[in-house]
């Protein structure tokens, strides 16, 4: 700083320091040199208010703004912890609603044995049907045990691992099934064409008496299914020589359920 400067900062200073002194201890008329002096200051009162100002209402709204994010956070962690208690009461619920129906016939049915599995995967190509159930090895499963929902066969167990199984349903085409009719107990086979809207009925008589609208019951017939189970309704019907030619529309839509039984024959009684 050159020597001038120092000079005019240090006169300032000096008058400055007058002017208060004259003004907090003397207490009398301002003159000239107050006057002149007071000229001088008041630009710099009215900058440090200027400048002050807006540094203040900055403060004041940082600290708002700080208050306020964490206020934000802490509602944004309540929220978080609510909207997973909701999802796991919702994910319960619907557990439940899922199962009310297997669970109100297993009560009405005293079925002990049968166990809820939920399924997990579902094929339904034209080379091959099956479903993966979330039972295995580790929960009492054995092959050939049968799969149902309430009173309708879906199909039995081919294959056992330690978590998981799989089910061979009955419109896949390696699935027989022994069955009769309704209302006249024309006995046949129920053949799977690998596809979920429809089956074959094979080898029933000509000799009796089939119409569409007929109910198909399993007949017990065999070593895997036991009687007295729904396999589906006759939409299809006309007689080939010997036998008739039988369309079945599965009763059961195995695309809408989540869960099934698993159940060993030995413990069937549907009666």
């Amino acid at each position: 700083m050159s020597t001038f400067k120092k000079i005019i900062l240090s006169t300032l200073l000096f008058l400055f320091s007058i002017f208060l002194t004259k003004q907090f201890f003397f207490f009398t008329s301002p003159g000239i040199a107050e006057k002149t002096c007071s000229k001088l200051i008041y630009p710099i009162l009215w900058l440090s208010n200027t400048l002050s100002s807006p540094i203040k209402k900055f403060l004041e709204e940082q600290k708002i703004h700080k208050n306020t994010v964490a206020k934000y956070k802490k509602l944004k962690q309540k929220y978080s912890t609510l909207k997973n208690k909701y999802y796991a009461l919702e994910a319960q619920f619907i557990y439940l609603e899922n199962c009310e129906e297997l669970r109100k016939f297993k009560e009405r049915y005293n079925k002990k044995d049968y166990l809820i599995a939920k399924i997990l995967i579902r094929n339904f190509s034209p080379e091959e049907h099956y479903l993966i159930v979330g039972m295995g090895e580790k929960d009492g499963i054995t092959k050939n045990m049968l799969a149902l929902y309430e009173n309708h066969i879906i199909g039995k167990i081919v294959e056992v691992y330690p978590y998981y199984s799989k089910v061979v349903p009955l419109t896949d085409s390696k699935s027989k099934i022994a069955g009769y009719t309704n209302r006249t107990k024309a006995a046949g086979i129920l053949i799977g064409i690998n596809d979920i809207s429809k089956c074959k009925f094979q080898y029933a008589s000509h000799l009796l008496d089939i119409q569409e609208g007929d109910t198909i019951y399993t007949s017990g017939k065999g070593l895997i299914y036991p009687e007295g189970f729904i396999l589906g309704k006759i939409v299809k019907c006309q007689k080939d020589k010997i036998y008739y030619k039988i369309e079945v529309k599965p009763e059961l839509k195995l695309d809408s359920i989540d869960f099934c039984f698993l159940v060993k024959q030995k413990d069937i009684n549907p009666f």
